[in-house]
């Protein structure tokens, strides 16, 4: 197994994640908000490492199926922590573990929150392109059909972003 280049293209995939969280990090600058400290500790982190990991160049770059699995699943994992430990750090989701889900639920658009009733929209219903078909025709068919919670069924607002064709 080349662990060398599964470093590397994690370096790379460090110094793209870096480059998102410039985004927040934007944001908190143009907004004046105080919690956008918490992305530029992570900005950084993420840059540091992927330099760190990038610097030496694998001598071998033959990559087979077996690395490429392994780097793919190491990537969502990576970007999924270093992801989520902004919302730890500034006190938003205070649980690691609820921090991880709700930044993969982000990556992956499923749309699944661990924010509770209150603090969302009723019967919002986001996803990417995969399975958002499936999920607005429950809706719909629970909305004609009179099931579902109360406040569901009538005047349902379904946000379904476009994906990709």
């Amino acid at each position: 197994m080349n662990f060398s280049m599964i470093r590397y293209v994690i370096g790379l995939v460090m110094l793209f994640e870096s480059a998102f969280l410039s985004l927040p990090c934007l944001i908190a600058l143009i907004y004046h908000e105080k919690k956008g400290f918490s992305f530029w500790i992570m900005l950084f982190v993420c840059l540091i490492i992927g330099i760190l990991f990038v610097m030496k160049k694998p001598k071998k770059t033959v990559y087979y199926a077996k690395e490429g699995f392994l780097t793919v699943a190491i990537s969502w994992i990576v970007m999924s922590f270093f992801g989520a430990l902004p919302f730890v750090i500034n006190g938003d989701i205070p649980s690691v573990v609820d921090a991880m889900f709700e930044t993969v639920s982000g990556f992956t658009t499923t749309g699944s929150s661990i924010a509770g009733i209150q603090q969302r929209p009723p019967c919002r219903v986001m996803g990417g392109a995969d399975g958002v078909e499936a999920r607005f025709l429950q809706l719909t068919d629970a909305a004609l059909l009179g099931i579902g919670q109360g406040s569901c069924t009538k005047n349902a607002v379904v946000v379904v972003d476009a994906g990709t064709p």
